[in-house]
């Protein structure tokens, strides 16, 4: 999402994101395991004990502030080297093809996935 609606997001921003996250993820998967043994242990408890819903929430803004920072960070690729990539870069000849080839259940099904994931949302909430 960042890489696609920003010039400034990095290459090495979006795989530390990735890894990071990946790693974050998996550490939070184990320790759901041992939630009632960490569980008086501040951070880590809440980490472990926590709903998943949260969690992804929680993961979603950290990873997104972390690779920001990277991004500031590390060098930026020219704009003749992000042409097409971004929306902010993309040519109007390519956009037009882009809106041209969305039809009624493109936005159907993302309606959908849309509704699904807010359904997840209240029901687990």
């Amino acid at each position: 999402m960042l890489g696609i609606c920003s010039k400034r997001i990095t290459e090495a921003a979006a795989f530390w994101g990735l890894v990071i996250g990946f790693i974050l993820g998996m550490l939070r998967l184990v320790l759901s395991f041992f939630a009632e043994q960490v569980e008086s242990i501040a951070l880590i408890g809440w980490f472990a004990n926590e709903n998943w819903l949260y969690i992804c929430i929680f993961l979603f803004i950290v990873i997104s502030l972390l690779m920001l920072v990277l991004s500031l960070v590390t060098p930026r690729k020219s704009l003749q080297e992000l042409k097409g990539l971004t929306f902010t870069t993309m040519p109007k000849e390519q956009l037009e093809e882009v809106k041209a080839g969305v039809d009624k259940w493109d936005y159907i099904h993302t309606a959908g996935i849309i509704g699904i994931t807010v359904f997840i949302y209240w029901r687990f909430f």
